[in-house]
């Protein structure tokens, strides 16, 4: 009889479990729609309509993040949340509260389970200041990219983030977010729309991690991709004026991502959307903060940049913007996937961002190198602005959490993080590719890194050790977690560079002047003319021409190089306007002795060892 008992418990316990089992599965889940197509027209607000996972408890806490992966400072997005209601499973209303700017308490009715949450959100990028004596950091801005945008009928942002949280302990479960829109909007995400209509969307997202890494943009957008390699490349444009499309951004930044793809191809078939918002480079109130930019995401990106009419321009701010940013599909380069804490209340930083942002930017540059999208000295001409910002440096280590969450904060102070991180992993680069010979350079390590099944910010060094040798511990002791200088010198030597803090050096001029565009007559003005150019130029005199070649916006690189980059055994002949007088005069360039710091250059002595390790980083081919 005792046993019979036994059996039936078990039995009716197995039951419960597997009853259990099936609401988890099917029912424990947040269900989302935002209502895009009812804008609250006076206050520019958008209603947000949460079914909750059935959860039963005394206070539920909702969270909404203060901090982002990859984004500094706090950004606060619960103080863009309005008019908070909550019911329970019978249809009561919840009594709510909130604490700080980013928690909402809702106290249960007794044996009551949670059931629907509704409220309003704002956007962030007219957000404006209270008073004109607030100051920034009570202010506290988010720049356009990790932000919002609402405009009714015509362009909406969305960075998860500032629209939705998550009930606490509860972050890591199913989404599906449904968009009620006008039928001419369309979507641009990396997430996957597996139902829509001319008026409604949803897609889903496994957790709250994935969608706050996914941003969406609705829009009357301009698309377009292309086929780099493995990874296709979605391209997403809206242009305020329509100045910028879709095809002209891929017809100028094709070559940079195609780098990109062939550098980590061996990721496999992957596909990256690129979303970009152009504004009128005027002032205006979405534009008055912040700051141009974007955003990189493990499997898309954002932008907020200005509408450029110049193509050199916007081929400069584009290729400023946007590179490196693919290389975060590699998980051990993804501030979400390596940085990034279930708990979004506190700051998602880690002693290791010096190694995704540096890595980032070193990988950047290491693609166009050996797709020779770049020369070689374009980036030796980078590093060495980087080792200038590098000595105004503080003396604290690169890992130094506090530090780095103080630091990262202040514009400069970040500039100057970023320097000595890209350094940092330049340096790293070549200690794992001298000690391994060869086999093992920091782009191996790193894809190795990313066949892990998990990564943990804390290991990153032993991960390395597992990988690269013991050695590496004291790489990090000396130049991660202490102080050490980085023995910028000694290792740029090592693949056949020279760098010298100072050095003389003598060059031909024709003595100091510079020159601005006028567009209005297509002509180029002298400004700024040292009495002594061998020319007798003055401010206000127009060139017309250098060789008996005429001067204009279309050739003016190959007409002014004589002037800028003389032959010492050459004479020029410059032709150029006075007071509508033009006026003939001819000049060998003369030697002038200049001091340069921070200077690298090719060694052209390099013994066999430091050209082949050269050779291994930046060109395997030769050495395969």
């Amino acid at each position: 009889m005792h046993l019979n008992r036994v059996a039936v418990l078990f039995i009716f316990l197995f039951f419960c479990n597997l009853l259990v089992a099936q609401v988890n599965t099917f029912d424990f889940s947040y269900n989302v729609t935002i209502d895009l197509q009812n804008v609250n027209s006076e206050k520019d607000r958008v209603k947000v309509t949460i079914l909750t996972p059935p959860i039963e408890a005394t206070t539920i806490r909702y969270v909404l993040p203060a901090y982002l992966p990859g984004v500094a400072g706090k950004i606060d997005a619960g103080r863009f949340v309005h008019q908070f209601y909550a019911l329970d499973n019978s249809g009561f209303p919840l009594s709510v509260s909130k604490k700080g700017d980013n928690v909402i308490l809702m106290k249960m009715n007794a044996g009551a389970v949670l059931k629907k949450i509704e409220y309003w959100v704002d956007d962030t990028w007219d957000d404006e200041k209270s008073s004109a004596s607030q100051t920034d950091a009570r202010f506290n801005y988010v720049n356009q990219a990790a932000g919002s945008n609402i405009n009714a009928g015509n362009n909406f942002v969305i960075n998860h983030a500032f629209y939705f949280g998550y009930i606490e302990g509860f972050s890591d479960i199913p989404y599906t977010v449904n968009i009620l829109k006008y039928e001419d909007l369309k979507v641009s995400s990396a997430l996957r729309v597996f139902s829509e209509s001319q008026t409604r969307d949803s897609y889903k997202a496994a957790n709250y991690a994935e969608l706050v890494d996914s941003p969406v943009m609705y829009s009357r957008l301009d698309t377009c991709g292309f086929l780099a390699g493995n990874i296709y490349i979605s391209i997403s444009v809206f242009s305020e004026n329509g100045r910028i499309s879709a095809r002209l951004v891929r017809r100028l930044l094709a070559a940079q991502l195609s780098a990109s793809a062939n550098f980590i191809s061996a990721i496999g078939k992957k596909k990256y959307e690129l979303i970009f918002y152009f504004t009128t480079p005027f002032k205006t109130v979405l534009n008055q903060n912040g700051n141009y930019g974007g955003v990189a995401h493990k499997n898309s990106a954002f932008y907020f940049m200005p509408e450029m009419t110049d193509e050199d321009d916007l081929l400069n701010e584009l290729l400023l913007k946007t590179s490196a940013d693919m290389m975060h599909m590699l998980s051990p380069l993804d501030f979400q996937s390596f940085l990034g804490n279930e708990n979004f209340l506190k700051p998602q930083l880690t002693k290791n961002w010096w190694f995704l942002e540096g890595v980032n930017t070193y990988f950047g540059w290491l693609a166009d190198i050996r797709d020779s999208v770049v020369n070689e000295s374009d980036f030796m001409g980078a590093l060495s602005a980087k080792v200038k910002l590098l000595h105004m440096n503080s003396k604290k280590p690169i890992s130094n959490l506090p530090f780095l969450t103080v630091a990262l904060q202040n514009p400069l102070s970040k500039e100057i993080l970023r320097a000595r991180a890209v350094l940092t992993a330049c340096l790293l680069d070549i200690y794992l590719t001298e000690i391994s010979v060869g086999k093992i350079g920091l782009k191996e390590a790193v894809f190795e890194l990313n066949r892990k099944s998990s990564l943990s910010s804390a290991s990153l060094e032993e991960l390395l050790v597992d990988i690269a040798g013991p050695s590496i511990t004291d790489f990090f002791h000396d130049y991660v977690d202490g102080t050490v200088p980085l023995p910028l010198k000694n290792s740029f030597q090592k693949i056949a560079w020279n760098y010298d803090d100072k050095t003389i050096d003598s060059v031909y001029t024709f003595g100091p002047f510079g020159l601005i565009y006028n567009e209005i007559v297509d002509g180029f003005f002298v400004y700024h003319a040292d009495t002594s150019n061998l020319f007798g130029m003055r401010d206000g005199d127009r060139i017309l021409s250098v060789d008996g070649m005429v001067v204009n916006s279309v050739n003016f690189d190959e007409a002014l190089a004589p002037v800028y980059t003389p032959d010492k055994s050459s004479v020029v002949e410059l032709i150029y306007s006075r007071k509508n007088i033009a006026v003939t005069a001819r000049a060998f360039p003369k030697v002038k002795t200049i001091m340069f710091e921070y200077i690298i250059r090719n060694d052209e002595s390099a013994n066999e060892k430091e050209q082949f390790l050269h050779n291994k980083i930046f060109a395997p081919a030769l050495v395969q």
